[in-house]
């Protein structure tokens, strides 16, 4: 993950779940497994901060759909995501779907 990006609500940095990783890979590996196993998404991952960003072009319009809503979500939450994905490619191109 870019450590450039900022956290989501929790504070929680990439290098932070980067060093938790390093020291405890197990317990790690075994709570994103939990959550597929289960199909369970923590509630507390769940929670955004919403950005509006300004679209290039409209910074001069009134119009309130010159900004775009940018979620920034828990760190944790984007792992997850990314576990998730990567196995879902992975069985889409075993199967050759």
């Amino acid at each position: 993950m870019n450590k450039t990006k900022a956290p989501g609500e929790d504070g929680i940095t990439s290098d932070i779940l980067y060093r938790a990783f390093s020291k405890i890979p197990e317990s790690t590996t075994a709570m994103y497994n939990g959550c597929l196993k289960t199909a369970c998404f923590p509630r507390r991952w769940k929670p955004a901060i919403i950005i509006p960003i300004i679209k290039p072009g409209k910074e001069t319009s009134d119009d309130i759909s010159k900004y775009r809503p940018v979620s920034l979500i828990n760190k944790a939450a984007k792992v997850l995501e990314k576990v998730l994905i990567n196995r879902l490619m992975h069985f889409m191109h075993s199967h050759n779907l």
